[in-house]
């Protein structure tokens, strides 16, 4: 049976690659990895203006950012990022205000 690369840790296949851009690869991989296993709002966001914070922490924070974030074009590196700001904006807004207020 041929080995996977899930039978690795992070480390193991980054000590058999001389490759920078692998290693790199390999780290961004193993964050993703890590946060498969968490609460959707305790995932860790891996890049940009609000790296190493939460999704909740950025969505409680930064209201100018989600209303940014979610009007960019859709990545596989902010794909999970978006769905889950979508869905907490649908949570909080889908009351039928028409004034846009918060729900609760």
């Amino acid at each position: 049976m041929a080995a996977r690369a899930e039978d690795f840790t992070i480390e193991q296949l980054e000590q058999q690659s001389e490759s920078k851009a692998f290693s790199r690869f390999l780290k961004v991989y193993g964050e993703q990895r890590k946060n498969e296993a968490k609460e959707e709002g305790d995932v860790i966001l891996n890049f940009g203006k609000h790296k190493g914070k939460t999704f909740d922490q950025i969505y409680s924070d930064d209201q100018g950012y989600i209303a940014w974030f979610c009007n960019q074009p859709s990545t596989p590196y902010n794909k999970r990022a978006k769905k889950y700001f979508m869905k907490r904006i649908e949570e909080d807004y889908d009351s039928g205000d028409e004034n846009g207020q918060k729900r609760g």
